[in-house]
């Protein structure tokens, strides 16, 4: 079910340079999930530094709130491509503005 729930919350090593710092506390997280509560999990997911950082909200302010962020979240990972209603996005992407990738020291520094 890990590689399951992997494939369907995807996020890409290349896209960014650093993302792969996040892997394994990020499958740490798909695993403890696996078997149990999808909201949960989505929530988990939705916080998760390897997610912040694939969707481009790994740096994210208190303002502006990344529309884009909450867009792709639910296109690409909950409801699907055509299935999203504009109206829920403002208030998606202001409950997840804020939220950081938390790097680890020597990639925040340049030390690696």
């Amino acid at each position: 079910m890990t590689q399951f729930w992997h494939d369907h919350f995807n996020v890409a090593a290349t896209k960014f340079e650093g993302t792969a710092v996040f892997f394994p506390a990020y499958d740490a997280m798909l695993r403890g999930h696996a078997l149990g509560n999808f909201r949960a999990m989505l929530g988990d997911v939705a916080r998760a530094p390897a997610m912040l950082n694939y969707l481009g909200n790994a740096d994210s302010r208190a303002s502006p709130a990344n529309e884009n962020f909450a867009r792709e979240l639910l296109e690409l990972h909950t409801l699907g491509v055509g299935k999203l209603s504009e109206r829920p996005l403002p208030e998606l992407a202001a409950r997840c503005r804020g939220r950081r990738a938390g790097w680890p020291r020597a990639i925040s520094t340049g030390d690696v």
